[in-house]
């Protein structure tokens, strides 16, 4: 493609009129921010390279580019979820504006394979800001590493928290304001959270149990559907 990111994957693309955002990853993740104004001969304005790689791009307007993917180091090694905004009002030198990382190495969304799970509602009585909604099920790498002795990595994965997180999105920085879980909260320490309404065998991240696939706004609620 014209040169671009020589040995590296194209992980996500997103147009915006006459331009293209586009993530590729080998180690580090470069956005790349695209001209399209001439179709048979586009050019790279400019390009942002961070840790780590955005699954799934998301305009929230025309200068700001929401990332949803994997946190990671410089060494390419995936270490969370992670969300950022992305500033691209200088096409030639974007910059990532806020992030935010969630979890451990083996944290999963559905919104990373399924843009239908992402979901942005704008509120403009609320200082004009959007809520940012997405599914998530988080592990730390301390409970992966105490699991894998007791299970082997198997079905007896415990994840920290299994839902949806609902952040604020005001100018270029996240609030969360709440987790959305379909699971009841443990009654003992020694218990996993999924442990008290699914039984023992179905704290696994995934078995169907109560995760998140869809979050869906209505006359001013949030629905949450699960399996």
């Amino acid at each position: 493609f014209f040169g671009i990111a020589h040995g590296e994957s194209i992980y996500s693309v997103r147009f915006v009129k006459e331009k293209a955002y586009m993530v590729t990853f080998r180690q580090i993740d470069p956005l790349f921010v695209l001209d399209l104004s001439v179709p048979d001969s586009p050019r790279i304005l400019g390009e942002l390279k961070i840790p780590g790689y955005s699954d799934y791009l998301h305009p929230i307007n025309e200068t700001h580019i929401l990332g949803i993917g994997r946190a990671g180091d410089m060494d390419g090694r995936i270490t969370g979820i992670k969300a950022a905004l992305f500033d691209c009002s200088n096409p030639v030198k974007p910059i990532e504006a806020y992030g935010i990382e969630l979890g451990g190495r083996f944290s999963e969304s559905a919104a990373l394979s399924d843009h239908k799970a992402f979901l942005q509602i704008d509120m403009p009585r609320l200082f004009n800001s959007s809520l940012i909604v997405f599914p998530v099920t988080l592990d730390s790498e301390s409970s992966r590493f105490e699991t894998m002795h007791r299970f082997y990595g198997g079905c007896g994965q415990k994840y920290t928290f299994q839902g949806a997180k609902v952040f604020r999105l005001d100018g270029s920085q996240f609030t969360e304001l709440a987790s959305i879980s379909h699971s009841l909260l443990p009654k003992s320490p020694s218990s996993s959270f999924l442990e008290q309404t699914l039984g023992r065998d179905a704290s696994c991240g995934q078995c169907p149990s109560s995760k998140v696939r869809r979050v869906l706004y209505i006359n001013e609620e949030l629905f949450s559907l699960s399996d």
